[in-house]
């Protein structure tokens, strides 16, 4: 202990604590660390959190649904849609989702609001979805309808960002991991539940049953439950849902003064790119993935429901999985530094799986006439690109997707709001979630113009300057410090 004496104060301090006294009045400071008696009397509301994981879990529905049923839908609607076309379907909801994840972000900061961000988004939703049933008798043309509806689709959906700043900021930081770790799962959930909700109506076949003006048929009446569950979640935000901020920490109260300094923006900035990594490799395989398998590996289009089906499903559980585990009381105090290196590190290794290396058979099998197998004669690339074994592909969609993904996402989404510490997160989440948004665009385009090589080989160097990042800054990625002046009057 040292001490240290003038003619009007005393100041002495230890370890871990600062005192002063002046005057009539004893001040001490201590770190943010002493969390009890930050947070006291705070407890995190899991009920209120649970709901947000649900409405996470409609968003990932949301967006996957449709997945599978698609392309088929667009040919029956139109027999000369091209090809080219599903991708800009397939990812316009993504681009929709980016613009909105900032907006509902900033909604949410200015309003301290989930409530009203959360319903005007699935009331959107649940719009689209009922236009995305009508294409048959819309007077515009219908793979217009469809991009239209997909796209607000993703704008709707961009209320995950006030459900992942309540995921921060409803909750203590010792309960931070599992709050976000649980947000992850609803949404991977979702996602990997939809294209089996779309399955579970092939019985109806392409004619369906018709009601008036309108035919519901395999690919458009699991909208009409998408619709269902988007307006129900309207309700259960507007009478279920009750906010508690026990995570924001004011200023000023009765008795402390409470210091929150400004937070790391280089550290901060490090998360948003190791979370764009993650984020980015997970849609890129998700729109890649159908064009890919076929092309490497000739999967007719039952096989390529079939088996992508399979694997989806398989990486979705290992990201629920991972993300529960590194959730709970032993795991969840593990390093998120070392995390995020685990998760890069193995998305890494997946890229380099992927690599058409010159060793592996090929180079691939052009396809005969207009037939969708095999490698299309159009892509000039397939004259010199090698096959990577199939056990290969498995460990890239679901190994190295699935776990890679839960402890990126996890990790970073948790250090990201710690980081931050205990102040609005709705805008920083928003931008912090808009990231990698829009990758599926540059990956469909890349896939198609120079082949899937390159855009495997982008993804490792991004994935290595992300794990040099987190080694540059390794000592800046800690959770914001914050000081309490606690005054005490003397006796």
């Amino acid at each position: 202990m040292a001490r240290s004496t003038t003619s009007r104060s005393v100041t002495w301090s230890t370890s871990s604590i600062d005192f002063e006294y002046t005057g009539d009045t004893l001040t001490w400071k201590k770190p943010a660390e002493e969390e009890d008696e930050v947070y006291k009397g705070r407890k995190t509301d899991w009920f209120a959190m649970w709901i947000t994981v649900l409405m996470q879990f409609v968003c990932g529905l949301q967006i996957s649904v449709h997945s599978m049923s698609l392309w088929p839908y667009m040919i029956a609607l139109d027999e000369k849609t091209p090809t080219h076309f599903l991708a800009w379907i397939a990812a316009i909801s993504c681009l929709g989702d980016a613009i909105a994840l900032p907006l509902f972000g900033f909604w949410n900061d200015k309003t301290m609001s989930v409530k009203w961000p959360g319903i005007f988004g699935f009331f959107l939703a649940g719009l689209a979805q009922i236009v995305y049933t009508m294409a048959y008798i819309s007077p515009l043309e219908g793979k217009w309808v469809l991009l239209g509806s997909r796209l607000i689709t993703g704008f709707g959906c961009g209320n995950m960002a006030a459900f992942r700043a309540y995921a921060a900021t409803g909750s203590l930081p010792n309960d931070r991991m599992k709050a976000v770790s649980m947000q992850t799962a609803g949404i991977v959930a979702g996602f990997s539940m939809g294209p089996i909700i779309s399955a579970a109506f092939t019985f109806m076949k392409s004619d369906g049953i018709q009601l008036g003006a309108m035919r519901l048929n395999m690919f458009n009446s699991a909208a009409i439950v998408m619709a269902v569950l988007c307006f129900a979640s309207c309700f259960i935000l507007l009478f279920l849902f009750k906010e508690s901020y026990v995570g924001i920490l004011s200023n000023e109260n009765e008795t402390a003064k409470i210091e929150i300094p400004d937070f790391d923006k280089l550290a901060l900035s490090v998360c948003v790119y190791i979370c764009t990594i993650g984020t980015g490799i997970s849609a890129g395989i998700a729109v890649l993935s159908s064009p890919l398998t076929q092309t490497l590996y000739g999967w007719n289009d039952s096989e390529l429901i079939l088996y992508n089906g399979i694997s989806n499903a398989a990486s979705s559980a290992l990201t629920i999985l991972t993300s529960f585990v590194f959730s709970t009381k032993c795991l969840k105090s593990l390093d998120k530094r070392w995390q995020m290196l685990g998760g890069s590190i193995l998305f890494l290794i997946s890229q380099i799986f992927m690599w058409p290396w010159p060793f592996y058979a090929g180079p691939l099998k052009t396809a005969e006439n207009n037939s969708t197998q095999r490698c299309p004669l159009k892509y000039e690339w397939c004259d010199y690109t090698t096959q990577p074994p199939f056990p290969f592909y498995v460990f890239y969609a679901v190994i190295g997707l699935g776990i890679g993904f839960a402890l990126v996402e996890n990790s970073a989404g948790s250090l990201f709001s710690e980081i931050v510490g205990p102040r609005k997160q709705g805008m920083a989440q928003g931008i912090f979630s808009a990231c990698g948004s829009l990758s599926p665009f540059f990956s469909s385009y890349l896939f198609r113009e120079i082949g899937f090589g390159y855009v495997v080989i982008i993804q490792a160097v991004m994935v290595l300057f992300g794990i040099f990042f987190v080694l540059f800054v390794y000592q800046r990625l800690v959770p914001l410090e914050i000081e309490v002046e606690e005054k005490i009057p003397s006796l």
